[in-house]
């Protein structure tokens, strides 16, 4: 194995998943999945699409139609300037939307802000592509957002990249538009890209998400980027997407296309299920379901004797859990 693998760590989140699968009856606080199933249309269209044989090689950058919806989707809901469905590259899942992000935009030893805390594969997919990760604290008090003056002090000359995650996995909050205008500024003056990861953008109970690609010039030097797990209960079949303006960003590059490499396959469906439904209301039914969740979840933890905390932040649930027994302490 290359020698610079061994500082990625390997997820706990990982460990735990396989764990929790050896346990009966789990609460299942091992990963951001949600609590009910995906809509009928969506495995109606997959079933179909297997029926009709649709299991061969598609376009490498994803559907074209499904581009052109997710284009119009970018437009319309985050108000992000997609004038053209080639900027859409669909993915293998937010993750390996967040891998082939950081192997095109950083070289050896290029420093990326990441919100601390923050989704450990943030931090592992900027090791793999051997850059830096450099932890700018959320505060709890502040609603889980920065002290935006201690992230422009984190800056150096060798920062080349904002990660930005809002809202915030695994804390819920949601950065104020205030936070996000002034994240632009400072990625504006120091010329940094920005890193958007808006997976959990219809997971929101309180105030509003703002797309920073939104803002005026801001879209040039930013990749939003979107998951179908969370917003549409898709968690299984890995379909992400993301949005880059620069072309040589997105390629293809002849020595090496690493933002045209093999993408997912299941367009057709998906493509199928937003044109007979739409997604606002499927938006709607998901932050209402996970606000239902949040609350019944720490029934069986408190039955239990164990000291629970919800810890409410604008846009989700932090759960903290105090385990005590008798005689080995807490």
């Amino acid at each position: 194995m290359a020698s610079y693998l061994d500082s990625v760590p390997f997820s706990g989140i990982i460990r735990i998943r396989d764990m929790m699968y050896s346990v009966a009856d789990p609460y299942r606080l091992d990963q951001g999945d949600v609590s009910f199933d995906a809509p009928d249309t969506v495995k109606s269209a997959m079933t179909r699409a297997i029926a009709a044989n649709k299991s061969h090689y598609l376009q490498t950058t994803g559907v074209p139609r499904l581009r052109e919806l997710i284009a119009a989707k970018l437009r319309s809901k985050n108000t992000i300037p997609v004038d053209d469905p080639e900027d859409v590259l669909v993915t293998n899942g937010g993750i390996h939307g967040l891998h082939i992000i950081c192997r095109a935009l950083l070289e050896p030893g290029d420093e990326v802000l990441i919100p601390d805390p923050e989704w450990p594969p943030a931090a592992g997919n900027i090791l793999a592509a051997r850059g830096v990760p450099v932890g700018c604290r959320l505060y709890e008090a502040n609603g889980w957002r920065y002290d935006l003056d201690e992230v422009e002090s984190k800056i150096t000359p060798r920062t080349r990249v904002l990660y930005v995650n809002s809202p915030s996995n695994p804390t819920g909050g949601v950065l104020t538009r205030g936070d996000v205008e002034r994240l632009a500024a400072i990625a504006r003056e120091h010329n940094l890209w920005v890193i958007s990861d808006e997976a959990y953008e219809d997971v929101i109970f309180d105030g509003e998400h703002v797309s920073i690609a939104s803002l005026p010039g801001m879209y040039e030097r930013t990749i939003p980027l979107y998951t179908f797990s969370k917003s549409y209960a898709m968690t299984g079949p890995r379909l992400g997407y993301v949005a880059i303006k620069d072309q040589k960003i997105r390629g293809p590059r002849q020595e090496d296309p690493l933002l045209h490499r093999e993408q997912h396959r299941l367009g057709r469906p998906v493509r199928r299920h937003r044109r007979a439904r739409g997604t606002a209301g499927l938006h709607r039914r998901v932050s209402h379901r996970a606000a239902r969740a949040a609350r019944p979840v720490l029934q069986g933890p408190q039955r239990a004797g164990r000291r629970c905390l919800l810890r409410e932040a604008a846009g989700g649930r932090l759960l903290r859990v105090r385990a005590h027994r008798p005689g080995l302490g807490q």
